[in-house]
């Protein structure tokens, strides 16, 4: 014959309210109950403070830069250098006045799997020079439009490329990626800000201190910054040869990779990190100390009175027939 259904017959074990078994069973379930909390706030991660997430940002060339371009001009004895400026603000080349040089620049912003996010720019910069002009240092601050929708964050933000080489040359080429920086935690569902202003102030023309409208300053200024954005170029390739139009030639792809955001969770990520830490030790707790409960009812190590459940006479069963 088969089984086909089993129903146990339980033993009941009985106590008054106020007796040493119940305030045992008592003092077991709060064990129970406790000690998985200590166990699990132990691990140094119950209570989630920190979190982090994945997200490609959304990116946008401003079409705004400041460019500088340094070299010396051979067979001049004693050797001159150069410095060439430029930039998209009008106030800027109005003080440089004399050193600046107008280059011809070129930019485009591709997205390769159409989500509607600029995912490289690629561009180049053409800068005229002399023949006896010859380049070996050059910085480009482009201005970006910054943005992470899910927290979100609106910000203005720079990408700074300063290249040098000991020789000089006529072309480099980089591939970087744009990286996000942050000093302190974005808060998810509150929009941020506060660094939705220009990054390159050259608003003033009545202020004749070189150093506000310098690259330490502006270099000083950004760094302070709690969310920013770091131009990494790990590889430049730099050109001697001399082409023939004499220009000097910057030019590259920059990436907006995805990037890890750390953020400060809500109340609701928080519980449910620490529930379920909670409820794995919980059960853990359990299963040791079922044997030990057990064992002090079976044998009777506190006093109880135990009952069993009646097992009922055939006569109280009725036939199923199918």
């Amino acid at each position: 014959m088969l089984v086909l259904f089993s129903q146990p017959f339980s033993r009941h074990f009985h106590a008054p309210l106020c007796s040493t078994a119940t305030f045992i069973l008592i003092l077991y379930h709060l064990f129970w109950i406790i000690v998985p909390y200590f166990v699990a706030y132990s691990t140094k991660s119950f209570w989630l403070k920190e979190n982090t997430y994945r997200v490609q940002p959304q990116v946008s060339f401003k079409h705004e830069l400041i460019l500088l371009v340094e070299g010396v001009i051979e067979g001049s004895n004693p050797v001159e250098t150069f410095s060439y400026v430029y930039g998209t603000y009008p106030g800027y080349n109005n003080f440089y006045k004399s050193f600046v040089r107008v280059p011809v620049i070129k930019t485009s912003e591709i997205d390769t799997n159409r989500d509607l996010l600029n995912d490289y720019m690629k561009f180049e910069i053409s800068m005229p020079l002399y023949k006896n002009e010859t380049v070996y240092r050059t910085k480009v601050a482009f201005v970006y439009d910054y943005q992470i929708p899910d927290f979100p964050l609106i910000m203005e933000s720079l990408g700074i490329l300063d290249l040098s080489s000991p020789i000089p040359g006529s072309k480099v080429f980089v591939d970087g990626e744009l990286l996000f920086k942050q000093n302190e935690l974005l808060q998810m569902g509150t929009i941020r800000n506060k660094y939705n202003v220009g990054c390159l102030n050259f608003t003033s023309a009545w202020d004749y201190n070189i150093y506000n409208w310098s690259w330490e300053n502006i270099i000083e200024n950004y760094m302070d910054r709690d969310d920013k954005t770091e131009l990494k170029i790990n590889y430049p390739i730099w050109q001697t040869d001399r082409p023939m139009e004499n220009d000097f030639i910057i030019s590259g792809k920059i990436r907006y990779n995805k990037q890890i955001i750390h953020y400060r969770p809500s109340l609701l990520e928080v519980l449910k990190s620490a529930w379920i830490q909670y409820l794995s030790f919980y059960i853990l707790m359990g299963l040791l100390l079922k044997p030990f409960k057990t064992f002090i009812f079976e044998n009777q190590v506190i006093r109880t009175r135990m009952t069993v459940d009646r097992v009922p006479g055939e006569r109280n069963y009725k036939l199923h027939q199918f």
